[in-house]
């Protein structure tokens, strides 16, 4: 049996890791091409915190495709950039824009660990 067909990803796991590559990647495009519209909307932030926050986007996104690709460094790159996220968000955006990052993280915490002896984390290197 090859190592492709022994670690089968569950259609419901890949679809959400794809749709966070999707908003990931929109939320960089965002970030870059209007920090200006950012900027209005979170008077706290300036152009260069959105550049920020779209580097940290496109990391996000690289780490995604770590998940993807069964990297275990994609799982602790993500929790990496949640924590730092987390932190920076307490300053500068709304309590429940934080609260829903990290809901958000935690759903990707289930799924990789959650299953008992058939959990996900046990099928990544």
């Amino acid at each position: 049996m090859n190592d492709h067909s022994q670690r089968k990803r569950p259609v419901l796991f890949t679809v959400w890791l794809w749709i966070n590559v999707l908003m990931l990647t929109a939320a960089a495009l965002i970030y870059f091409l209007a920090p200006q519209a950012i900027v209005d909307t979170r008077p706290q932030m300036n152009k260069n915190v959105s550049y920020a926050y779209g580097l940290i986007s496109v990391a996000a996104v690289y780490c995604t495709y770590l998940l993807l690709r069964w990297r275990r460094a994609g799982f602790w790159g993500s929790l990496a950039i949640s924590i730092g996220v987390t932190v920076a968000n307490f300053y500068y955006t709304d309590y429940a824009s934080t609260v829903v990052g990290v809901a958000l993280s935690l759903i990707t915490i289930a799924f990789l660990f959650w299953g008992g002896s058939n959990r996900l984390w046990t099928h990544f290197k």
